[in-house]
């Protein structure tokens, strides 16, 4: 699992859509675009084997370089503030910094729930369609944003990859959260031991989804 580290690159280098130079920084029309994309590639028979719900409500978008486009939004959701492009080649629009995704919704979860930290975006949408509060690091197991006093009123817990850096990630980061706040609880998820390494919550949307035919894996 490569962990996720921002890159400057402006919008036009993404070649993705032709927009004016004067509207280079208007990222709600990439985020459209690229949604827009990814809705038509998806036919009817398939909605219900994906997080379409989530996929909406987020903007989640597709790129003509087969990957999963993440657009991250302002507190309260009136602008999209960057754009993370999904793997294998990771990017992001200029001047984008760790931070987290579906943080918007933070001030609006309720504080006497758990609050669940997944590795990546596509983990993360997941768990919001099956109505969980979440959140995950657009650095993924790399590091956390320094805004941290935002999510130590919550019980915090680590879900990341079954793998090394998921491990070590999770440990890693519940210590950084411990440090900050003593009061908070923080636990950390283990996977069975008899899944595969790598196995994470996009791959358990597998055993949970109804239709045995499953696509969310094959767009990347």
């Amino acid at each position: 699992n490569t962990d996720y580290k921002p890159m400057k690159t402006t919008l036009k280098n993404t070649k993705e859509v032709a927009l004016p130079k004067e509207a280079e920084k208007d990222l709600i029309a990439v985020a459209k675009e690229l949604h827009g994309r990814l809705v038509n590639k998806i036919s009817n028979d398939q909605t219900n084997n994906l997080p379409f719900k989530t996929f909406k409500e987020e903007l989640v978008g597709y790129s003509k370089n087969k990957q999963f486009v993440f657009p991250y939004f302002n507190d309260d959701k009136s602008e999209v503030t960057g754009i993370k492009y999904h793997k294998p080649r990771p990017y992001s629009t200029e001047g984008f910094k760790c931070t987290w995704y579906l943080g918007w919704y933070l001030k609006d979860y309720n504080a006497d729930k758990p609050l669940y930290i997944c590795e990546g975006e596509k983990d993360a949408i997941v768990l919001k369609e099956s109505g969980f509060q979440v959140v995950s690091s657009s650095n993924g197991a790399g590091s956390l944003p320094d805004e941290l006093d935002e999510i130590i009123k919550f019980e915090c817990i680590f879900v990341y990859d079954n793998d090394e850096a998921g491990e070590k990630g999770a440990l890693k980061h519940a210590l950084k959260i411990k440090k900050v706040s003593k009061n908070t609880t923080v636990k950390i998820a283990k996977w069975n031991t008899d899944l595969p390494k790598g196995y994470d919550v996009a791959d358990d949307f597998v055993k949970i989804n109804k239709s045995d035919t499953y696509f969310f894996d094959e767009f990347d």
